[in-house]
């Protein structure tokens, strides 16, 4: 089974996404959609309801805040909540793929519970729909980096652990960092939110993700702070202290021996890919 690192890694280095589209819609009891095949990669989000996607022929439910990510080449058809209105958005991207993270993606689970930075994400995709600005460069830029945030928590997910379903108190911690990694972080703290001694949550993780609880929370940093340099234009020191680093050089050594390059240098090796995929797509 691949290691967690290596798998974000990969996934870390793709170019921009095209044809990005955000939105919004509320399906009256009852309701239905399709079918269709999917032709490009669409995240989908349920706020309130709940839809079952046929896929290929077998349900797959959809609950109150949890977001799936469909692929390309699957038969879908779509059927809403009975007993009460479901809201829902999506965001629709293309992308160019080679063969092996094709593969990597159709590892990923079906769906993840809805985290807050997701959340956010798709909410500033939607209000550039709404002011008509949805193909606009940061639209692809909150696309690439949605789909980033799912891949980054799919690979943390049962998917990838070598013993199957991860048990609760990682499951625990997992979601506390994801939406807390800008805080400070303790063991002590960790233990608490997975209601474990601090000796059990480090012997769960070594035993189940390869690598202790803190080392866990400055990976989730690192990618979290990749995912801004390569999809915003803040400043390095702003990510790096927007993202739990004490200091621009904490974060540039860290980033330099997780992925064996600088920020500067992936920032710029992101821009010479974003000038690429423009001009394949002209």
């Amino acid at each position: 089974m691949p290691r967690i690192d290596k798998l974000l890694s990969k996934i870390d280095i793709l170019p921009l996404p095209v044809n990005t589209f955000f939105g919004v819609i509320v399906y009256q009891p009852g309701g239905t959609y399709g079918p269709r095949v999917q032709e490009h990669y669409q995240l989908v989000v349920v706020y309130s309801g709940q839809a079952v996607i046929h896929l290929d022929g077998q349900p797959h439910k959809l609950e109150e805040e949890e977001v799936a990510l469909l692929k390309p080449g699957h038969y879908e058809y779509f059927e809403f909540a009975k007993d009460a209105p479901t809201h829902h958005s999506w965001c629709h991207f293309h992308w160019h793929l080679d063969d092996s993270l094709t593969q990597l993606l159709e590892t990923f689970p079906f769906k993840l519970p809805l985290s807050d930075h997701m959340k956010t994400l798709i909410d500033l995709g939607l209000a550039l729909h709404r002011d008509h600005h949805s193909l606009s460069p940061t639209s692809q830029h909150l696309a690439a980096a949605a789909f980033w945030e799912f891949a980054s928590l799919a690979a943390m997910s049962s998917a990838t652990s070598p013993y199957g379903r991860l048990p609760k108190p990682l499951q625990r911690v997992q979601s506390f960092v994801t939406s807390n990694y800008q805080h400070e972080l303790t063991l002590a703290k960790l233990s608490g939110v997975a209601h474990v001694t601090p000796e059990h949550l480090v012997r769960l993780f070594r035993q189940h993700l390869g690598i202790t609880p803190m080392r866990y929370v400055w990976q989730i940093r690192a990618q979290q702070g990749v995912s801004y340099l390569r999809h915003t234009g803040l400043s390095i020191e702003r990510i790096a202290l927007g993202c739990g680093f004490k200091t621009a050089a904490h974060f540039s050594r860290t980033i330099k021996a997780q992925y064996g390059q600088t920020p500067l240098e992936m920032r710029q090796e992101s821009i010479k890919l974003d000038i690429l995929n423009a001009a394949i797509d002209r």
